[in-house]
């Protein structure tokens, strides 16, 4: 299972985040000031839900598909463009 810490640990710009993985718990998720992280939390890290690696792999792939589609409308650039721009290298 995913924890809260492990996702603040892999998120970017956590520094910004009002959110200490050792004194907060998940019920504070919702108080980060970022909707993004608590979309990861809900998703990921629920305590009530049972991930094994394959659903929690297959909701990586959905939320990614989704962000894109989404991005793609708002844009009208292909995924495979907003893919590029994104510049994961760095």
């Amino acid at each position: 299972m995913v924890t809260v810490q492990q996702i603040y640990d892999a998120y970017p710009d956590r520094e910004f985040l009002n959110f200490d993985p050792n004194e907060d718990t998940f019920d504070d998720i919702e108080d980060s000031g970022d909707t993004l992280f608590v979309f990861f939390c809900r998703e990921f890290a629920n305590p009530c839900d049972h991930l094994n690696d394959e659903d929690l792999n297959n909701r990586l792939i959905f939320a990614i598909r989704d962000i894109l589609v989404v991005a793609s409308q708002l844009t009208g650039k292909q995924p495979d463009q907003l893919i590029a721009e994104a510049n994961f290298d760095t």
